[in-house]
């Protein structure tokens, strides 16, 4: 597996230049305040790994290398040596239906060599607990699951 990773500021400046992974396969984007919404830079990020899925959300604080940021964009490229990428998505309509979208969600993967799924949520309008439980519960017991709710700092106002 080979890792790249970069920041953007609020200014559009990246601490390092993007896409020397560009055959990455997968890419993390977290960001905060209106970065998280910043066409401009999710656009940086799709040209700089043209064969990669990006995937991510906002957040309460970003995380480059060992330093946490606040109103920032972090980029974090992976290319595995022998790994299949699926993404699947669910449209959650109230959070009464967590669970229910958690089942859908997992039950729209391949079951066929899966071993991990990584779940990003809305942060607001959802009950993370049962979105998991509905989750766990369609997966089969070998698979393991990470991910996170979105954040929006400290207003909980709006999150991507």
């Amino acid at each position: 597996m080979k890792v790249e990773q970069a920041r953007r500021s609020t200014e559009g400046v990246w601490n390092r230049p993007l896409g020397e992974l560009r055959d990455a396969q997968l890419v993390f984007v977290f960001a905060g305040g209106e970065l998280s919404r910043d066409g401009e830079a999710l656009s940086e990020v799709g040209a700089a790994y043209p064969q990669a899925q990006v995937i991510g959300c906002s957040t309460a604080g970003e995380i480059c290398a060992s330093q946490v940021t606040d109103n920032t964009l972090v980029a974090t490229a992976v290319r595995f040596e022998d790994t299949r990428i699926e993404l699947a998505r669910v449209q959650l309509d109230e959070p009464t239906r967590s669970r229910e979208a958690g089942h859908v969600l997992a039950t729209s993967l391949p079951a066929e060599g899966l071993v991990h799924v990584v779940v990003f949520s809305e942060g607001l309008q959802v009950n993370g607990s049962e979105l998991v439980k509905g989750i766990t519960a369609a997966l089969p017991a070998r698979v393991t699951v990470t991910g996170g709710l979105a954040g929006d700092g400290d207003r909980f106002l709006a999150t991507s």
